[in-house]
């Protein structure tokens, strides 16, 4: 559910965090912050069901399997979620896990970080995606043709084989290779399947 906008002047925040330290550190953070007004903290096992905010600030804790596993049960409630996180891999985990948001926990410690922790917070309750500096968190962006090509590499097929099945000329087949090589950041074919299956653009 969107929160709407008249609840925004000062989006309603719950905390949630495993850690005591952390979960009452950011309480404090937030607390008095014009632009938040928290409506409690709670370790995910004690959050038994939805709670009235407009927002969860989800500290994902340092274990990327036990956070997933504790956010996931609560994934796919009304209520939107940003996750705090430690590191790219464990943000975009928590986007594909249901989250509304991903934020580094490292970029919250300063008074930019915390501007942009509130803005984050906010976008989210409004029911926009954050990804704040994780690279390619989303996945990059395949075109058609790219997802077919890709596909056909990891079948092992060379450039003739992926012109003949696809209708074109081996040289564009060449063509769209390199610029999945390029779009993916990989060094080379077999690179480029792994690294698509690692960001789930690829099943096989």
């Amino acid at each position: 559910m969107v929160a709407p906008l008249h609840s925004l002047d000062a989006v309603s925040v719950l905390v949630v965090a495993e850690d005591a330290p952390t979960r009452s550190g950011l309480i404090a953070l937030l607390t008095g912050n014009a632009g938040a007004r928290v409506t409690g903290g709670l370790s995910p096992s004690d959050l038994v069901s939805s709670v009235p905010t407009d927002v969860y600030a989800w500290d994902f804790g340092r274990s990327e399997e036990i956070g997933l596993r504790q956010f996931r049960t609560h994934a796919g409630t009304e209520t939107p979620a940003l996750a705090l996180v430690g590191n790219a891999d464990q943000g975009r985990a928590a986007l594909q896990a249901g989250a509304r948001g991903a934020m580094l926990r490292d970029g919250v410690r300063d008074d930019i970080g915390l501007v942009r922790f509130i803005a984050a917070l906010r976008a989210c309750a409004l029911g926009f995606v954050v990804t704040d500096q994780l690279g390619d968190s989303a996945g990059p962006q395949l075109t058609a043709r790219e997802g077919q090509v890709i596909h056909l590499l990891a079948e092992g097929h060379p450039n003739k084989i992926i012109a003949d099945r696809l209708g074109i000329s081996e040289h564009t087949a060449k063509f769209h290779v390199n610029a999945l090589i390029h779009k993916l950041g990989a060094q080379s074919r077999t690179d480029v399947v792994a690294r698509a299956m690692r960001k789930g653009l690829l099943t096989v």
